[in-house]
This record gives C-alpha cells, structure tokens and sequence, in this order.
C-alpha cells in the first residue's frame, strides 16, 4: 500500500527511456497531496466518545417523559370509595313525605393493591420506552458511525485506484509515442474506469457528508471523525468472550415481561372483584308525619356472597392474555436465541477472514514482490502496476470484512442488552473507554 510510486516509474524510466514519466507521476502525487491537506486546514476533529455521549432532543423523549410525570405525581391509586349514590322518591305523591336515601359502594383493600401496582407498572412501562428510545440512537449513531469510518477508508482507496489507472494511461501513451502498439480498447477501458471511478467518489462523498449531517448537524461538512483509537476485531473478540455468559434480557425481553406483568395484574384485579363482600352501605330517611328519629331514619348495608361463577368471564378473558403474552415471550426468546448464534457464528467466520486476508497481504507484500522482480529484464511497467493493484485489493477485501465484524459486533451487544447498560461503554474505542 505505501510503496513509492517513483520507485515503479524509475523501472520503466530506466527500460525506456522515459524521463517525463517519472515527472508526470511526481506532478500527480504533490498535487494530490495538496488536496488532501488543504482541507485539513479548516477540519475539525471529533471523537466517537462526543458522539455517542450527546444524546439530546431525542424523538418523543418529552412526551414519554411527561406520561411518567403524570404517573408519578398525580394521584393513580384506586379510592377506598367506589361510589356514591343519591336517591330520593315522594311517598303517596306527598311532598312532605320525601324518602332520600344515599348509598356508598367500596372497594376493597386487595383491589386498591393491585392497582397500586399496575400504576407502578405503567411507570416502568414508560421508563422502558424511554430507555429504547436512547438505545435505538446510541444504535444509529454506532452504525453511522462505523460506515463514516469505512467510508473514508473507501475513498483512499479510490485516490489510490486512480493513481494507479492514470499511470497505466500514461504508459498506455508512452507505448503509442514510441511507435509501440498497445491495444487501444485497454486505453479507453482506462477512460471509461476513470470516469466511473470519479462517479463513486462523487457518491461516497454525498453519502459522507450526509452522515456528518445526521450525527452533528450543526458542524461544517469539514467535520473529522477520530480514528486514533479505533477498535480492532481482538478487542471486539475479547468484548464477546468477556460478555459470552451474560444473560441480560434486551429492552424487547424486558417490554415483553412488562406486558406479561400488565396481564397478571389485571387477572389478579379481577379477581379481587370478584371477592368483594362488602357492596355497599346506604343510609335513608323518610319523613312520615313527624315521626321520632329512630323511625324516620335506616340504616342497609349489602353484601355480595361470591361463587365460582363470580365475575368468570372477565377472570378468564384476563388469564387467557397473560398466557397469550408468555407464548409471545417464548417465540421471541427463541428468536433473539437463535439470531445470536448466527450472529456469534458470523463473526466468527468474519475474524478467521481477517486473519487469513492479513496473512495473504504479509506474505504478498508489493515492497517484496517489487524487490523480487524488479531486475528482471523483461517485466513490464504494467506488471508492477497490476502488483500494486492486486495489494490494493487484498487491503480493501480486508477493511470491508472488518466493517461487517464491526456492525455484527455492534448487533450483539444490542441483542444482549450491552448498548443500555450505564455507565455506557463506547465500543468503537478500542481501549473501551466510559462515558
């Protein structure tokens, strides 16, 4: 990847005599230096750590955080009284023989419990949105992130293929001023391949500056993106093995069992209900011809006697969605099961890739290949130039196996809960620093 292109057109200067060849390519590389560190001028830097710690405005967190409020702090218990009731009625169409009576119902003391503890469920219900609202933007945010990160790996591959295809032009033109007879349909792929690799850039650059929009909208399109302390595949495999026997439920796990409690509350209520003896107590007064006290007042009191039959519809109505809650809960638990196997199992295959593709480009090095066959008397400057192309794309197949580990790694620590947990850790740091 480093190896000096001077070095490649010296071979051909010295075969062919072409000296304005190694100024071409001299010319090439100082000006695209220069572009690539006139803009550094006005960058700036910025770490995954400040990212993924500015978590404001997030969407619907004031309305959730306003119905927790609600639930906290106005009054949601169930009242000892249920209701109460006004009656009155003339007796014999006798307007001084008024009958009035009044009559309280009560709720009784295990109902008022377990609607103490739906509210505190619903409480939970709403801190869990909460909790996945931050969890689905650290998520976004890793994911941007790790693209941003690949994506300008992407570009210096790209400034680096063209170099390579505007040499090859150059010796395709050489070849022709020197009365060679190189095929001509090589020379317009040439042009054709530039032209496509100028489209790419132009793409990749609209798609990076986009991603900088959505992560810090109001920096300048100049902003940089700190990869000093970027994570590798063994630190992410020391996350994975350090983590492998955590079993901390995942905001899905964690909503489902919230839905499962809601249900066993309400069958819990219902029953409750269905227990209640005391119906109600009522007091009435009829006034009859000035009757004394005792005579003109009455006292009733109602009970219920429960049976089996007592309240059963809505008994079992509530029963039958507890048990329908649980069958999701067991459906999901197998599913986030078995997507952490296959995700487990990628990586993986995606780290043995690593090694392997590392192992190739160690033992293909374009310095040793260079140094091998660079006085041998008929290779061709077109062979060097396929050389360094051929490492070229051994370093790309490399890094975009590393981007894929990279968002596998990431979909685990989201499948296993890891991305919630405070203090947070930022796993794009490969000394996994606190935040």
């Amino acid at each position: 990847m480093k190896t000096s292109k001077a070095r490649i057109t010296r071979v051909f200067i010295d075969r062919h005599g072409l000296s304005t060849l190694f100024k071409v390519s001299l010319c090439c590389v100082f000006l695209l230096t220069v572009q690539a560190i006139n803009p550094l001028i006005a960058q700036r830097v910025i770490s995954s750590k400040q990212i993924l710690s500015d978590l404001s405005q997030l969407p619907g967190y004031s309305i959730l955080q306003e119905g927790r409020n609600f639930l906290q702090n106005v009054e949601q218990g169930m009242p000892l009284v249920d209701e109460m009731e006004f009656r009155t009625e003339t007796d014999e169409m006798a307007f001084n023989r008024q009958e009035y009576l009044l009559r309280v119902s009560f709720n009784n003391k295990k109902a008022r419990k377990a609607q103490d503890r739906i509210t505190d469920n619903n409480i939970r219900f709403y801190e869990l949105r909460t909790e996945m609202i931050r969890e689905a933007e650290l998520l976004r945010r890793y994911e941007l992130m790790v693209d941003w990160y690949y994506m300008q790996m992407e570009l210096e591959y790209y400034q680096a293929k063209n170099i390579i295809l505007e040499d090859r032009k150059t010796v395709f033109e050489k070849m022709l001023a020197n009365a060679e007879t190189p095929d001509i349909t090589n020379l317009l792929k040439i042009d054709e391949d530039l032209q496509e690799l100028e489209r790419d850039i132009f793409e990749l650059e609209n798609q990076r500056s986009y991603i900088i929009e959505q992560l810090a909208s109001k920096e300048s399109a100049q902003l940089v993106l700190d990869t000093s302390d970027w994570i590798s595949i063994e630190t992410m495999d020391f996350v994975l093995n350090e983590t492998a026997n955590i079993n901390s439920a995942n905001l899905e796990e964690a909503l489902q069992m919230l839905k499962i409690d809601a249900e066993q509350l309400e069958f819990e209520l219902e029953q409750a209900q269905s227990r209640r003896l005391l119906d109600f107590v009522q007091l009435k007064y009829a006034g009859r011809n000035n009757l004394d006290i005792q005579r003109e007042f009455s006292f009733g009191l109602g009970l219920q006697i429960p049976t089996k039959t007592t309240n059963r519809l809505n008994i079992n109505e509530a029963l039958l969605d507890k048990l329908d809650e649980e069958f999701e809960m067991d459906l999901l638990e197998k599913e986030i099961e078995d997507e952490l196997a296959a995700l487990n199992a990628s990586f993986t295959k995606l780290r043995e890739e690593a090694k392997l593709i590392r192992r190739q480009i160690t033992e293909n090095r374009f310095e040793g290949l260079f140094e091998k066959y660079k006085n041998t008397t008929n290779l061709h400057p077109l062979a060097l130039l396929s050389m360094k192309e051929m490492a070229l794309k051994n370093e790309r197949t490399l890094y975009k196996i590393e981007k894929e580990a990279c968002l596998t790694f990431i979909e685990i620590l989201q499948l296993k809960g890891m991305l919630r947990k405070t203090p947070a850790t930022n796993y794009l740091s490969d000394n996994l620093e606190v935040f």
